[in-house]
């Protein structure tokens, strides 16, 4: 049992500083156990290997994982009930949702133990990060509802948490961080970008004073955004890399490079080439969760994309991901089919003078929409040409460019922040970015 086993939490402890090679084995035979429970125990994976003329015994190292087939989230919708055990009572399973930013939530189980798992993982990554257990942590929650509730070691005064809604209204948050006088600040992107553009600078200065550092979770964090509150507030930004499927997969820590996996508990695969049959492309995150035996996800395409890490630094020994490059539905896709990273684009809006926010909608293959705030209201007509030149470099002259300035461009704090908004095929464009200058 997870939650009452000292050994294992020890364990956990010690594996982000152990040898690589001694990661391997611990991963090799937690896979070992997840593969012969799910070929004995869940119907969806006992039919796919059964397809494939696989048995338990023919994965003798952590390489024959590839002969599992992707897990993609509509395989997933449409045998949901098959990825449990026998007799399993849902009712007394932890439940998870994601985001719905791809147009439609997808719903995720996990046991208690496995709950308990994922907050320890998160506790580790915190501490990882430089987070000492009694330094006082503000999160700033993406729910318009928020509780209090103390767990044990607060109410033993061991650390303190101060939970807000992002949903309150701006002028009452900014007195309730002064009050609580936070030494670590936990949120989102797309609301540290709404902090930094919010605050005064006798605000920020305050908060500056006794704060150690900056998490941000759920959402790509950007270069600029990071730059930006990074000087505003004088502190390291650690960014979180987690889903609603698994917890938190990738971490940055203090002193390190890169995102450091949690190999311990997820193995984790990013494609270095796009697949013929088109079920992973290039640098997709496909992850493995290693200890939900509840509802096992086994090579789980997340729809994210990153970019490998060559090694790094630091005492952590966890392989590592470069950056995360944000989600498939993010890049901009030409009419030739070439994907353009994100990032290339959003770089482009970086040092354009009075900008507050915008957004780039791709309506169709050849065809992008960007609506711009301005501080004045107006876009200067050499700050355009040169948008214009830019893109169309980046485009190779393929895409039309529709380029208006919007009086007010709103924010959904319920919903991811996002810079890129494609169309594809008629879905819908998913809703909710906001960047803030």
């Amino acid at each position: 049992m997870i939650a009452t086993n000292p050994d294992l939490w020890l364990h956990f402890m010690r594996a982000p500083f152990l040898p690589p090679w001694k990661i391997r084995e611990l991963q090799m035979n937690q896979f070992r156990r997840l593969i012969r429970h799910c070929h004995e125990n869940i119907p969806f994976y006992r039919r796919r290997m059964a397809e494939r003329r696989l048995v338990p015994e023919d994965f003798r190292s952590l390489a024959d994982i590839e002969r599992m087939p992707v897990l993609h989230k509509s395989e997933l919708k449409e045998n949901l009930d098959d990825f449990f055990p026998g007799g399993t009572r849902k009712n007394r399973l932890i439940r998870f949702q994601s985001s719905g930013s791809t147009g439609e939530p997808t719903i995720f189980h996990a046991s208690r133990e496995y709950e308990i798992l994922r907050g320890f993982v998160h506790l580790r990554s915190l501490l990882l990060a430089g987070v000492g257990i009694m330094d006082r942590q503000l999160r700033l929650m993406a729910e318009f509802r928020v509780q209090n509730r103390k767990d044990l070691l607060q109410q033993l005064g061991i650390y303190k948490v101060l939970n807000l809604s992002i949903g309150e209204d701006f002028s009452r948050i900014v007195p309730a961080i002064l009050r609580y006088r936070p030494r670590v600040i936990l949120l989102t992107p797309g609301y540290l970008d709404t902090l930094c553009d919010g605050l005064r600078e006798t605000e920020a200065e305050r908060i500056a004073r006794d704060l150690k550092c900056i998490v941000t979770r759920s959402e790509v964090l950007y270069p600029d955004t990071r730059n930006r509150a990074e000087s505003l507030f004088g502190v390291p930004v650690h960014d979180f890399y987690g889903l609603s499927e698994f917890g938190f997969v990738a971490s940055q820590t203090e002193g390190s490079r890169g995102y450091c996996i949690a190999e311990d508990v997820n193995l984790v695969e990013i494609a270095g080439a796009s697949l013929p049959d088109g079920s992973v492309e290039e640098n997709d995150i496909v992850v493995t969760a290693l200890y939900n035996f509840t509802m096992p996800l086994i090579r789980y395409n997340t729809g994210d994309k990153a970019q490998r890490s060559a090694g790094g630094e630091g005492p952590v020994r966890f392989r590592r991901m470069e950056r995360i490059l944000g989600r498939s539905d993010d890049f901009i896709v030409l009419p030739d089919g070439t994907k353009i990273n994100p990032l290339l684009v959003t770089g482009f809006f970086a040092d354009i003078p009075g900008l507050v926010r915008f957004r780039v909608f791709q309506e169709s293959a050849d065809r992008l929409k960007i609506r711009i705030q301005m501080r004045e209201n107006r876009f200067p007509e050499d700050q355009e040409r040169r948008l214009r030149h830019q893109l169309g470099m980046l485009t190779r002259g393929l895409m039309e460019t529709d380029i208006g300035v919007v009086p007010k461009l709103d924010f959904d704090p319920s919903t991811k922040y996002r810079r890129i908004f494609r169309r594809a095929d008629g879905d819908r464009v998913a809703a909710g970015y906001r960047n803030t200058r």
